[in-house]
């Protein structure tokens, strides 16, 4: 008799898989090398164009620099000069502001000499070491004839001390270095008299 099979074969079972090919999928290697490989050349390059830059810059700033240092040499003087014309603007503002009129001290000064004195030199003294008080200097020279010089010297102190219009704005007078030269025949005696603001 014949049999006939109509039942499909036994499906084969599938090979059990080993788990180093259950576990590692098949990665390509070579690709990801190269994109690797790739960024690091991209990397590299944008940071070798940024120090490239930095030294442009740098060598951009230094030559920049130079040339102010040059300029900065030139300024220096007429800042110096500007820091002293600000220091005597200073000190004419405080005289400004203690409000002496200098005109009529000019004209007391004029009508207290005596005959034989005049007057060389006036300067405004800054702040005196000893005390520490500005002074209004007055050098001059005297004739001493028969030994009048130092008489007319104290005769015309004495007169800036009591002259109420110059003493108001300088309380102290004083007779300051005394030195005696010849001129020809005439015995000069050169002065100083210190005349102290009042404080």
């Amino acid at each position: 008799m014949i049999e006939i099979n109509l039942l499909p074969d036994k499906p084969k079972e599938p090979k059990a898989k080993s788990p180093a090919e259950l576990l590692l999928p098949s990665i390509p290697v070579l690709p990801i090398f190269a994109a690797f490989l790739a960024l690091l050349m991209l990397a590299y390059f944008i940071v070798g164009s940024a120090v490239i830059s930095k030294k442009v810059a740098l060598a951009r700033y230094g030559n920049t620099w130079d040339k102010m240092s040059e300029a900065r040499k030139a300024v220096e003087p007429v800042r110096d000069k500007l820091s002293r014309i600000h220091a005597r603007n200073k000190l004419i503002d405080s005289l400004a502001g203690n409000r002496i009129l200098w005109s009529e001290k000019l004209d007391r000064i004029s009508a207290d000499l005596a005959d034989g004195i005049w007057l060389r030199h006036l300067m405004i003294g800054g702040m005196k070491p000893a005390g520490g008080r500005r002074t209004l200097k007055l050098t001059g020279s005297a004739v001493n004839i028969d030994g009048k010089g130092a008489s007319l010297v104290s005769g015309f102190i004495k007169s800036l001390s009591s002259d109420n219009l110059f003493i108001d704005d300088f309380p102290e007078v004083k007779l300051g270095p005394v030195s005696k030269r010849m001129v020809k025949y005439t015995e000069i005696m050169d002065f100083e008299i210190l005349c102290y603001f009042k404080e």
